[in-house]
């Protein structure tokens, strides 16, 4: 049996009648939804067809989840119109190897002399203690790296005694020589590059494009500086890594907001009602696409909060919540923040 439809296309005046299988009529009136909820248009009948397609998959993803057990994780977001492939493509980085080696040398010659003698409290968020910045925006570029360098160095600034700044995350795209700009990076390279620039202009005097540019940093500008930066965890190779997420919590609560990569293939379609479960979202080293901010966790709840660069349409206000115990999507795998000399004649207290 046929059922015409009428769904008002690519925001014309003239709606555009089509026949839809019976099955498919309830998919035709979320899509219809979704592009009222999410402001999406078309420019033409084949890109609204493609779009509707990948709805249609989007959707079997989700039934498919929760015929597995998995409840409340998954469902329509705004990237509900886009394959997995057309995904990744535009807002993950190519998967890449990391130097393990190189981050556990690093990590044992940093943390040699850290003691931690007080244990993490149940809950922790660094928003509470303004301490973050607002959510960004990476728009349709792999530069996800950049953006969690450049909002950990603005947390540590603070931290360290300063106003909070707005930094450019622009000049890491263009300036980083091992990186590649929108096509992806790691932020322990972004880190290299800014102890060797001096530092980081302001979101003001570099803005941020969305594209691969020509370096045009200006040193006379610099809005924020670091004298080294810590990777801190060891390197989870592989496996659940539940002592990962131990020192993690207790590093997070000691030190700050800590930049993390993980493995984001699934998050297109968090639906921000439940922690995504380390079942759904394995962590293993080679897996890593995405660079975020750690800001808190919820231990009784067992989740992490994590701050995203995708807006704050997507998620809870820009934010994810990953199961903690298990490595989730690889968040301990690579772990860095900025040492940032602290403020003469400045003491925070928190």
């Amino acid at each position: 049996m046929k059922h015409y439809v009428f769904l008002a296309l690519c925001g014309l005046a003239v709606a555009s009648a089509f026949i839809v299988d019976a099955e498919n009529v309830e998919a035709a009136f979320k899509f219809n939804k979704f592009q009222a909820d999410f402001g999406k248009s078309y420019d033409t009948a084949e890109a609204y067809d493609h779009a509707f397609e990948n709805f249609q998959a989007a959707l079997a993803r989700i039934a498919a989840a929760e015929a597995r057990g998995v409840k409340n994780v998954y469902g329509i977001t705004k990237f509900s119109d886009l394959s997995p492939e057309e995904f990744r493509a535009k807002y993950l980085m190519p998967k890449g190897s990391i130097d393990i080696g190189k981050m556990a040398q690093k990590f044992a010659v940093n943390n040699k002399k850290q003691k931690h003698a007080m244990a993490p409290p149940s809950t922790f968020d660094w928003r509470s203690k303004n301490a973050v910045t607002p959510v960004k925006d990476q728009q349709q570029c792999g530069s996800c790296w950049a953006f969690s360098t450049t909002e950990n160095l603005e947390s540590m600034s603070f931290l360290a005694g300063y106003p909070i700044p707005t930094l450019g995350p622009q000049q890491l795209v263009d300036c980083d020589p091992q990186s590649q700009g929108c096509g992806g990076g790691w932020t322990y390279w972004a880190f290299e590059y800014l102890l060797t620039a001096g530092g980081q202009e302001s979101e003001a005097s570099y803005p941020y494009t969305a594209e691969t540019g020509t370096c045009q940093f200006n040193n006379k500008l610099i809005n924020a500086t670091l004298s080294n930066f810590t990777f801190a965890t060891t390197p989870c190779e592989s496996g659940p890594c539940p002592t990962q997420d131990d020192l993690l919590r207790t590093q997070l609560a000691t030190i700050g907001p800590l930049s993390i990569c993980v493995n984001a293939g699934t998050w297109s379609d968090w639906m921000g009602l439940a922690p995504i479960p380390a079942s759904e979202c394995p962590g293993d080293a080679d897996d890593l696409d995405h660079c975020v901010q750690l800001v808190g966790y919820n231990w009784p709840s067992k989740y992490w909060i994590v701050r995203n660069s995708w807006n704050t349409d997507w998620g809870i206000e820009g934010y994810i919540y990953l199961e903690t115990g298990g490595n989730t999507c690889g968040l301990g795998d690579v772990v860095t923040y900025a040492n940032v000399p602290k403020k003469a004649h400045v003491h925070t207290h928190f």
